[in-house]
């Protein structure tokens, strides 16, 4: 029973967010009438049903649950045909993640500690199927940016590099005061979107890695004139 019980945990788990129809396969499995799967979120007080297969959680199985996630003992209440009410944390490495109930089962305690073991390890897997896939997640997500950062960069690139010089040209054959009032106009933008594309570049090389700040002192007078 606990060798199928374990394929069928992992083999259930090899996706995010298939423990709960991991947990009924045990409720079946060690025949309680009722049952399921009360996980422990970090930064909740209040645990989280997973999965629950049969009649309805009484309100004072609710509360037992919780006692037994806090104290990390399990719990057996007597039932109906000589059977059992079986409350079992799920406990890996000193941490607690969840509580598997059985209500009415007949297996024995040397069948449901080990069980609850295999849950427990489960519910773990499950949470490092969790982690891995956000930070996968966030690494995807910062290549593409540092990649669209780039990519943009330097495509501005070209074009203004393109359009400062024919601004120059201008400048040279210009003779009306009007026109090189705007010229300067165009030329003092061009080199303030320049200014922007660089910090751009600048800030797709520091998240890439490839460049190190250089930290110098400056004196608090520059610092102020570069401000204004």
């Amino acid at each position: 029973l606990l060798y199928s019980l374990s394929v069928d945990l992992f083999a259930a788990t090899n996706r995010v967010g298939i423990l709960g129809e991991a947990a009924g396969r045990v409720v079946r499995s060690l025949g309680a009438n009722a049952g399921g799967l009360v996980a422990s979120r970090d930064g909740e007080s209040r645990p989280e049903m997973v999965s629950w297969t049969g009649e309805a959680l009484p309100p004072e199985g609710e509360r037992l649950a919780r006692t037994v996630a806090d104290r990390r003992e399990g719990a057996e209440v007597p039932a109906a045909d000589g059977r059992r009410d079986a409350y079992l944390p799920l406990v890996v490495g000193g941490r607690t993640s969840g509580v598997l109930i059985l209500l009415g089962t007949a297996a024995s305690h040397s069948v449901l500690e080990p069980a609850a073991r295999l849950v427990a390890l489960a519910v773990e897997r499950e949470r490092f199927l969790e982690e891995s896939a956000h930070h996968e997640a966030v690494r995807q997500s910062e290549s593409l940016k540092t990649a669209l950062l780039r990519a943009v960069s330097h495509d501005l690139r070209t074009p203004l590099t393109a359009m400062t010089l024919q601004i120059e040209a201008l400048r040279r054959h210009a003779q009306d005061p009007a026109a090189l009032r705007d010229l300067d106009g165009l030329s003092r933008e061009s080199a303030r979107l320049g200014r922007r594309i660089d910090d751009l570049l600048a800030l797709a090389r520091l998240e890439a890695g490839r460049s190190r700040p250089n930290p110098e002192p400056t004196p608090a007078a520059d610092l102020f004139r570069a401000a204004r």
